[in-house]
């Protein structure tokens, strides 16, 4: 251009002509101008998104109106319209009803498409549950070349397109691709992106209990709506509970969940003791778990009266410490009048009820602090105690040689010992001959840490002592004895309340680390109810529980989805199934887990009856009140015809249509009849039905059929809630059918983890919407946000206690701002949970936070931060490989090995039996989440499903080039029966020059050794 042509303003001014302008589809603009000027641009048929003024729009009168709006944006109401280009060009349509019976109308429709020749093709109908919007989704995938139009009518309303009323001829006129008639206007169904913070927000509940969301975070701990909202019975309403270590063992991560017994995926385990009413009497008492929460279920608690003179904050300091010591001291340890007894962490809650039973049989006690505050408390305390009764917990040499001197080098006839590690091995040195051991500590005892077998030649004795684990077992006579104790001790005057630190409700995080951290004297309690006569109020995240007094009919129920579903209703509470399956149990994976949840008291029930017909849901639904009140109605029941719509016939649609929509029509009409007050009435759909996707019409008509009667039932105030699930990952059907290898992607989307969609369908079922969706794309990768309060640095200051970080030494090492062995398993979990890094303590020392903010930028690798990485080594053996016959089942069977502990045959022998691969994969993520204690159930999925991928990659890869570098293969000698591996394991036929081999024996040490020498 010249320049010089330019005006003052640095711009030139030139007609249309000039530019010889494309046509243009979409004009977005909130300009007048370039809305006059656009208007000659844009193509008949194109649209105009205006927004400002309505008053610009009045000129136009070639426009017809689609949509308008008011939306308040920062503040300011402002006013969008969609407007479009009249076109003077009208085309004949071919009418195709949908509502013809047996689907009739697809062969019909396919003549129509093949001679459509640009033809406008209309899909009509006015039955309120046609699933036309799905197929239509799913068909403009395969045709989008085509003017293919949906007219829906969900209110009454006539659909007569030969002689069409002026109200449709207007909608005709606009041309557009969806036309839902509804509530009284046209429309479409849109996808409305709600952030999912919108559904966790907490909610004021009555009934309430802890837990921490994410185990070894405990910025994570929050309320929780409770299990119990739907208990009829009397219930202990809880004014006060208390903290022990065993909690913040637990929520810290230290102790796993699984290792304290009890259902493995049972979340509500905090809380042993408690103070409260029940039925209007003051109690207190002891539980072996749930009880820090608002309301506990009295079965199975020990309880006791609340004297005269205590008040709920002293009653609630005496159950479990006391009961502890008692335990320990007398029970197990036999206790004698003058024996000399060595108590640690004697400011604690234990510590002080320890002393208190010593001091009142005249023993002498010696017992250990870590402050002098704590030293100078128990002196108050009991005035009878001097030095010599005191020495440094912190120091496991020196108050091993301070017993020594001050029993003449004998030691002490008992130990009630808490200390771990060094100083756990330490007290054991502090024993006299025949002394008696006793372990009320967690850490040590769940880790298997070695201790020397010399203390026996002492003629030691060691317990450990578990209250909880006394209570669970039901020893009647030993639970008697202890309760006896306790009511002795009370009334003797030897039992005194402790003293106590207390926290609020919504104090719980600072409860935790004020625990945690060994800050306190006596007991860390949390009061729980403000007013003794009114209802407890707190704030707390919603969550989904069910009813154990009802039955909850799964249509699918033995399929990847409806079976993991029923695990997860089994962990929120339900009890009492009617599992729905046309071909019953046929894999040893459902009878290993159906015996498993029978075991623990589950009801399960195998039924054929099919839904789809009314018979068979009227029978269906009264087969399952005859069991239970029928609480929920699940339909996860999938079956694929999937074709492009030229090779669709009515019968590929019927069959797809009858598990899904026939069913659900059926069970929604029946249940209104005879289950009026239905808590759940769910569907699973699918993404196919809101996105569309080539070659599932027919999937895509039957999940809009389930669609529009959710929608329905919810507008006639029953509940309802249909779940377009996108690609499930690890199970179901979609699983098992990822259309590209390469990516691993289903229709541009991101496979989404079992566990995943449970969490949402958690989230889903906690509000009102009727149709609701959750997929992870592909099209754009979602990073999320850098937030300053969730880096590494941060997170680690918050548990080290640090507020200002600006104000640390970043070469300081997290050992010397005050690390101790708590917030280093803590770092621990969150060093795993946010940035998939596995470091064991020792080497976390090396830790700084200039190194943190290095990980936070992504800035090298642990390595170059001179900080080793950690990988597991664990041994396995090589049993059972002589009864493998393939590779996927010997490699199934090695990892199993390798991470758990007595596999034997049976296991060989179930994963012979499975017949699919995702059935023995299955079974070994079942097998490991029982096994492996340390790791969360969405982990050991992540895991199973990692190992899968590698395997099915391993299956089909092709080689595209040879190793040009020399290759020695290391193997064993024998590789049992395993024919599919070969000699060489196949590597000459990827490598240019001939594969070189070492044998060595089948023996895992010498193996290992070998592979070291050779420096490999």
């Amino acid at each position: 251009m010249d320049v010089g042509k330019l005006n003052e303003t640095g711009t030139k001014v030139i007609s249309l002509k000039e530019i010889n302008p494309a046509s243009i589809h979409l004009v977005f603009t909130d300009s007048e101008l370039t809305l006059l000027n656009s208007d000659s641009l844009l193509i008949p048929g194109g649209f105009l998104l205006f927004t400002g003024s309505s008053d610009a729009l009045k000129t136009f009168q070639n426009y017809e109106p689609i949509s308008n709006h008011r939306i308040q944006l920062d503040g300011c109401l402002q006013f969008f319209v969609l407007l479009r280009k009249i076109s003077m060009k009208t085309e004949a349509a071919s009418v195709i009803s949908t509502d013809e019976k047996h689907f009739n109308w697809v062969e019909s429709a396919k003549d129509i498409i093949q001679n459509a020749n640009m033809k406008r093709i209309v899909f009509a109908s006015t039955n309120p549950n046609s699933g036309i919007n799905g197929f239509v989704k799913c068909l403009v995938k395969e045709f989008s070349n085509l003017n293919i139009q949906c007219f829906h009518a969900i209110d009454q309303l006539e659909l007569n397109f030969v002689n069409p009323t002026k109200y449709l001829q207007d909608q005709l006129n606009k041309d557009l691709l969806y036309n839902i008639y509804s509530g009284g206007l046209w429309g479409y169904f849109s996808n409305l992106s709600i952030p999912v913070d919108d559904f966790r927000r907490q909610k004021v509940f009555e009934r309430v209990y802890a837990n921490a969301l994410k185990l070894g975070d405990l910025s994570s701990l929050t309320w929780i709506e409770s299990p119990l909202r739907y208990s009829k019975q009397p219930l202990v309403e809880v004014h006060y509970s208390s903290l022990n270590f065993k909690d913040i063992m637990l929520a810290s991560g230290q102790l796993n969940q699984a290792s304290i017994g009890g259902s493995k995926q049972d979340d509500c385990v905090l809380g042993l003791e408690f103070s409260g009413t029940l039925k209007g009497k003051r109690v207190f008492g002891f539980g072996d778990s749930k009880c820090l929460a608002t309301h506990v279920d009295p079965k199975n608690l020990t309880l006791f009266d609340i004297p005269p003179q205590w008040s709920y904050e002293e009653a609630v300091t005496v159950p479990a410490v006391y009961m502890t010591v008692y335990l320990a001291l007398i029970v197990r340890g036999r206790m004698e009048c003058g024996e000399t007894v060595l108590i640690h962490a004697g400011a604690g809650g234990i510590g002080q009820a320890a002393i208190t039973l010593a001091l009142s049989m005249n023993c002498k006690v010696f017992t250990t602090v870590s402050t002098l505050e704590k030293k100078n408390f128990l002196k108050t305390r009991f005035p009878c105690l001097t030095d010599e009764n005191f020495a440094n917990s912190r120091d496991p040499e020196e108050f091993k040689i301070h017993i020594q001197k001050y029993t003449d080098g004998h030691g002490v006839n008992l130990v009630l010992n808490s200390l771990s590690q060094e100083s756990l091995k330490a007290s054991i040195d502090c024993l006299s001959r025949h002394g008696r051991f006793l372990e009320i500590g967690k850490f040590d005892l769940f880790n298997d840490t070695s201790i020397g077998l010399n203390v026996l030649l002492k003629g030691a004795s060691l317990y450990g002592i578990h209250v909880d684990k006394t209570f669970e077992d039901g020893n009647a006579k030993e639970i008697e004895t202890l309760k006896q104790h306790i009511r002795d001790g009370i009334k003797s005057g030897v039992i005194r309340p402790l003293n106590f630190t207390i926290f609020k409700a919504d104090q719980l995080e600072e409860a935790f680390r004020f625990m945690a951290q060994g800050k306190h004297i006596g007991k860390v309690i949390l009061k729980i109810k403000e007013h003794e006569n009114t209802p407890a109020a707190i704030s707390a995240t919603p969550r989904t529980h069910f009813d154990n007094r009802k039955s909850y009919i799964i249509i699918g129920g033995l399929g990847g989805m409806g079976f993991e579903l029923t695990s997860w209703m089994i962990s929120r509470g339900a009890e009492k199934f009617i599992l729905v399956s046309r071909t019953g149990v046929k894999s040893t994976y459902h009878e290993y887990h159906i015996s498993r949840w029978e075991k623990q008291g589950v009801k399960i029930i195998i039924s054929r009856f099919d839904s789809a017909t009314t018979e068979g849901a009227h029978n269906l639904l009264q087969h399952a009140d005859n069991l239970a009140p029928v609480g929920g109605i699940f339909n996860t029941a999938v079956v694929l015809k999937d074709a492009l719509f030229e090779n669709q016939t009515p019968d590929t649609f019927t069959e797809c249509v009858m598990c899904k929509a026939y069913a659900t029509i059926n069970l929604d009409r029946l249940s209104r009849q005879f289950a009026p007050e239905l808590d759940y009435f769910v569907v699973f759909s699918s993404i196919s039905a809101g996105r569309g996707n080539p070659g599932q019409t027919n999937y895509g008509y039957a999940n809009s059929v389930m669609e529009r009667i959710c929608e329905k039932r919810q507008r006639d105030g029953f509940h309802a809630l249909a779940v377009q699930w996108g690609a499930v990952g690890d199970v179901g059907v979609l699983h098992r059918q990822i259309v590209d290898r390469k990516t691993g992607l289903v229709s541009s989307l991101l496979p989404q983890k079992i566990q995943s969609c449970l969490e949402m369908l958690d989230i889903f079922l906690q509000q009102q919407k009727p149709v609701v969706s959750s997929f992870l794309a592909a099209e754009k990768e979602i990073i999320a946000a850098s937030d300053a309060k969730n880096s590494m640095v941060h997170t680690v200051a918050r548990i080290l206690g640090i507020k200002d970080v600006s104000k640390v030494n970043p070469e300081s090492s997290l050992v010397d701002l005050g690390m101790d062995s708590l917030m280093s398993s803590e770092l621990s979990q969150v060093l795993t949970s946010r940035g998939n890094i596995m470091i064991p303590p020792k080497w976390q020392s090396q830790l700084t936070f200039e190194k943190l903010a290095q990980l936070d930028k992504c800035e090298g690798d642990m390595e170059e931060n001179n900080v080793e990485l950690w990988k597991r080594n664990i041994e396995s053996s090589s049993f059972g490989e002589e009864k493998m016959q393939d590779v996927e089942n010997a490699v199934l069977f090695g990892m199993l090995q390798q991470y758990t502990d007595n596999i034997n045959s049976s296991v060989v022998n179930e994963l012979s039996q499975i017949k699919t691969a995702e059935g023995k994969w299955q079974l070994m993520a079942s097998i490991l989440k029982d096994s492996c204690s340390g790791f969360s159930r969405d982990e050991v999925d992540s895991f199973t499903m990692s190992c899968k991928v590698r395997m099915d990659c391993a299956k089909n890869y092709v080689a595209f080039g040879k190793v040009k570098a020399k290759t020695v293969l290391i193997k064993a000698l024998q590789t049992g029966t395993i024919k599919a591996v070969a000699y060489d394991y196949k590597l000459n036929e990827v490598c240019d020059q001939p594969t070189a081999q070492i044998c060595r024996p089948i023996n895992l040490n010498l193996f290992l050794r070998f592979l070291i020498e050779l420096k490999v």
